[in-house]
């Protein structure tokens, strides 16, 4: 039993300083060396919980930084430059999401001396969009009247485009007596397949991945296509018959992340979708899009990111299939548009 007492101790002693993989072994104060150990017990988009353990110490000092250098400081340079903290667990906010980040640490003693460095390094998650103040003041979802439904994306869609010209006869329409007027005042942009590939359950097709996703951003985001298109074609409308007396919504159905690579064979693989690399494709698609001066955009759990004059839907709309469903409910809709 008095070996167990002497053993232990010695024991949990190395397995602190053991932990150590910094750059230098730390300094002794004229006492007992300080030792410690850091690890990380969660994160998100925007924070870091640390849990810390030391011995021979009253506190540690830490510096989070945004870079991906694990030897960018020396344990002086921490015990130093740190921010001191006192608690076996630590939060640390403020932090950019989709960011990688290094945690250097070191414990300390008040004689000056300090530990070994240790060094953890993290991925901050995706946040979320934010709504914008305008967002966060609405009452109610954006209302509509009459929604023309516009299947495009796939290659097998004829004809394939939507430019200006094939989306005019749908921003106005002439009377018998050759009066013009507004005609739709929303446009939902919908698509279900990239043939050969399936974008939305319930289809016998191979699963779409990444690539496809792109190809659907691309295509309705496209400098002469959709989106843009929509709003060349609203604002020379707006030109002849004066501004309409609401903006024109635009509704996006995303894309659905099938489980299976062949959607009926659950034997198939679960990982073919591709890498989404720290955020680039939620940024292509948010940079992709244009703001429209006469166009608003509810995109229903769209990660387009809107700016003046565009919209989105709140944060209520349970999932990006339902959106369809919201936009029409209760309104008259036209399936002039499809092909």
């Amino acid at each position: 039993m008095i070996r167990s007492w002497i053993v232990m101790p010695l024991l949990c002693a190395l397995s602190f300083v053991c932990c150590s993989n910094g750059d230098d072994d730390g300094s002794s104060g004229g006492g007992k060396k300080p030792a410690m150990s850091l690890v990380i017990e969660s994160s998100d988009g925007e924070s870091v919980t640390l849990g810390i353990k030391w011995l021979n110490a009253t506190h540690v000092r830490m510096v989070c930084m945004a870079t991906e250098d694990k030897k960018a400081l020396t344990g002086a340079e921490v015990a130093v430059q740190g921010t001191k903290y006192a608690e076996e667990r630590v939060t640390i906010g403020g932090l950019t999401p989709m960011t990688t980040y290094t945690v250097f640490a070191v414990a300390c003693d008040d004689a000056g001396g300090y530990s070994g460095m240790q060094v953890v390094q993290f991925v901050t998650e995706y946040a979320g969009p934010r709504p914008y103040e305008w967002e966060s003041a609405r009452d109610g979802i954006p209302s509509y009247t009459d929604l023309v439904l516009c299947y495009g994306g796939s290659t097998h869609r004829t004809p394939f485009g939507w430019n200006k010209e094939r989306f005019a006869p749908f921003v106005t329409y002439t009377d018998e007596a050759g009066g013009e007027h507004w005609l739709f005042d929303s446009f939902l942009c919908i698509e279900f397949v990239m043939v050969p590939y399936s974008i939305n359950l319930g289809q016998k097709r191979t699963s779409g991945g990444r690539e496809q996703w792109q190809e659907l951003i691309d295509y309705w985001f496209g400098p002469d296509n959709g989106v843009n298109a929509l709003e060349e074609a609203v604002g020379e409308a707006a030109a002849r018959l004066g501004a309409p007396a609401g903006k024109r919504k635009v509704v996006m159905v995303m894309p659905d992340p099938i489980i299976y690579e062949e959607y009926a064979d659950t034997n198939t693989s679960t990982t073919y979708w591709g890498e989404l690399n720290g955020g680039w494709t939620l940024r292509r698609l948010r940079t992709a899009s244009r703001p429209t001066s006469g166009i608003s955009t509810p995109c229903g759990g769209c990660s387009t990111r809107p700016t003046t004059g565009m919209s989105s839907w709140p944060d209520s709309t349970s999932s990006p299939r339902t959106s369809p469903r919201r936009a029409t409910a209760g309104i008259r809709s036209s399936n002039a548009g499809r092909r």
